[in-house]
């Protein structure tokens, strides 16, 4: 510090002569520097319930983490068995496509010897056009699938994918007991518990603030000072403070805070409710999709011989060609609807597996 002049003090001594009237205190340079401690002895419990509110805080964010990282896999699968169910719809209008293009020929031959009339030949045609067209979009499907799937893996989206078909997997359990599982292994959970507790600790270290403190104080003070001795002075003492009134303040803080507290625990038993139904839906997916795979896989076959039996009729003349075009269509619509039974049925064990917690 640099001063205009040295300060001091001024006396009136009255009649008495003296030399000078002024005591200067300070110099006119110098530098100063200060250095404090608090330890705390006594908070009422403001530090340890602070220290708690912090703790259930970095606890509740690890359950946000796994919470992200749970739908991470969720939306990873579905992207998964999307690319499943795009490849075997593809192979199922490639298949609507060859046995087109075999039917066309069989027109064909026999419009050339005059045994069927042109508008067969036509109709057949214009079916084998919308079979190309249907597997054209397919293709195009497939590869945004594709593409969406590596998306997920932070991969080109142009990189080549092969994965495998999932098994067909049983479910261990009833609703009850499923979702038992869920309410004790989904993340959301407890993370609201946390989130609530750590407001709570709040709450109660605000409360402290306004009960007794208690703590240690230690300080040096050093100034570099011709006029005073010694330049640095070291204190030490005990320091008790009690804050009776702060206008309601902290009070009001608090409640804020245990209201917060008491939304997250009403929060936390909606979606214990919300949980517990997408167990439920995953669970009568599973059983549904289960029963609508018995069915087509029988109906396949009977599509299979349909076609046969309608293409060796027509051939005879027994039957027209609009009956073969049908079991053409009738029977890539039963091949389909299998295929979304089967793909339906993986995706539901994989909700499932969500919805629980429990899916790697």
């Amino acid at each position: 510090m640099v001063r205009s002049a040295e300060p001091a003090f001024q006396f009136d001594f009255g009649p008495i002569p003296v030399p000078s009237n002024f005591a200067r205190y300070e110099q006119k340079e110098g530098g100063a520097f200060r250095t404090a401690v608090d330890v705390p002895l006594y908070t009422s419990g403001r530090i340890r319930y602070g220290i708690d509110a912090a703790e259930a805080k970095v606890a509740s964010a690890g359950f946000e983490f796994t919470e992200l990282v749970n739908d991470l896999r969720m939306h990873v699968a579905e992207d998964y068995v999307a690319v499943l169910r795009a490849q075997h719809d593809l192979e199922v209008v490639r298949s609507t496509v060859r046995s087109l293009k075999a039917h066309e020929h069989e027109v064909e031959m026999l419009f050339k010897h005059s045994q069927v009339p042109r508008n067969d030949l036509l109709a057949a045609q214009v079916a084998l056009s919308d079979a190309q067209q249907a597997a054209i979009q397919a293709a195009n499907r497939l590869d945004a699938s594709r593409a969406a799937y590596n998306r997920q893996l932070g991969r080109p989206l142009e990189f080549p994918v092969r994965i495998a078909e999932l098994p067909l997997e049983s479910v261990q359990g009833d609703v009850e007991s499923l979702t038992a599982r869920a309410l004790q292994n989904r993340p959301e959970l407890a993370g609201l518990t946390t989130q609530a507790q750590s407001l709570q600790y709040q709450a109660t270290s605000l409360s402290a603030r306004n009960r007794p403190q208690v703590s240690v104080h230690g300080e040096y003070a050093f100034e570099q000072n011709r006029y005073r001795s010694p330049d640095g002075i070291a204190a030490v003492g005990v320091v008790a403070s009690w804050n009776l009134f702060d206008g309601g303040r902290n009070r009001h803080e608090r409640t804020a805070l245990q209201q917060r507290a008491e939304s997250l625990v009403r929060f936390k038993r909606d979606l214990e409710s919300k949980i517990a139904l997408q167990v439920r839906r995953a669970w009568l997916d599973i059983h549904e999709t289960r029963r609508r795979m018995e069915v087509t896989s029988q109906a396949i076959a009977r599509a299979d011989e349909n076609l046969r039996v309608a293409r060796t009729r027509y051939a005879a003349g027994a039957a027209i060609n609009t009956e073969v075009l049908d079991a053409e269509s009738l029977r890539t619509q039963t091949y389909r609807n299998h295929s979304n039974a089967v793909y339906d049925s993986a995706l539901a064990v994989l909700r499932l597996k969500h919805a629980t917690g429990e899916l790697k």
